[in-house]
């Protein structure tokens, strides 16, 4: 499956990897899956790896609702932030892509796009440690 998640109780994050060739429908399935999966709490933060991203198979319109499709999780998850990683020159321009949809569709929502994996686990930290638990 292009796009595998798990809840990491320690970290509080959403760990997503994405592999191979994406397309829209399986990043949709992904916002329901998170919706209704009871074993993910509130308030986590999400970190998005992209290094394994061998294709975007997603058009401008298509990559323009991604943001309506995943505000039912976010709202039923009080999800704190996303956190994009693992940007190569061949992603670099999927990751500003994704997050320019998101900020200008879903502005409330922080979202962010990091180097690596270590920078995006410390500033999934600092945003735990900057707002209070308990949303949900």
């Amino acid at each position: 499956m292009p796009v595998e998640y798990r809840y990491n109780s320690n970290l509080r994050t959403i760990d997503i990897s994405c592999i191979g060739e994406l397309v829209i429908d399986e990043i949709m399935t992904y916002f329901d899956d998170l919706k209704a999966d009871a074993a993910v709490p509130c308030e986590a933060v999400e970190l998005v790896d992209i290094s394994r991203v061998s294709h975007f198979n997603v058009d401008f319109l298509e990559a323009a609702s991604m943001p309506s499709g995943y505000v039912g999780a976010y709202e039923a998850k009080a999800i704190r932030a996303t956190i994009l990683f693992g940007a190569n020159p061949l992603n670099q321009g999927l990751a500003e892509l994704i997050r320019a949809h998101f900020l200008n569709n879903l502005p409330e929502h922080t979202f962010h796009v990091v180097e690596g994996q270590g920078e995006a686990r410390a500033m999934a930290a600092r945003i735990h440690a900057d707002r209070d638990a308990g949303a949900c």
